[in-house]
């Protein structure tokens, strides 16, 4: 998202856009952290040992990571389609 698009929203229409900008955003860190959470599975079998386990950890984290900025992004939509109820 472009900062100065974000902050130039005015309208409700406006608003509604970033918000809808953020949603997609977050939809897909929500799915590149399903992904590493898969890869730390398969990383964290059992019986893998050494840069396996490390590699687990790895995908353990950026998953989170992504799991947060998800949200986060999620609340930013939230926020913004508050203001577009409040433009006028």
């Amino acid at each position: 998202l472009e900062p100065a698009w974000v902050g130039a929203a005015k309208t409700a229409a406006d608003h509604e856009a970033v918000a809808k900008a953020y949603d997609t955003e977050a939809l897909g860190f929500e799915k590149t952290a399903a992904m590493h959470k898969n890869l730390a599975e398969t990383y964290g079998a059992p019986g893998l040992k050494g840069p396996q386990a490390s590699q687990a950890k790895h995908c353990e984290s950026v998953a989170a990571s992504l799991t947060t900025a998800a949200q986060e992004d999620r609340a930013l939509a939230a926020e913004h389609r508050n203001m577009a109820k409040d433009a006028h």
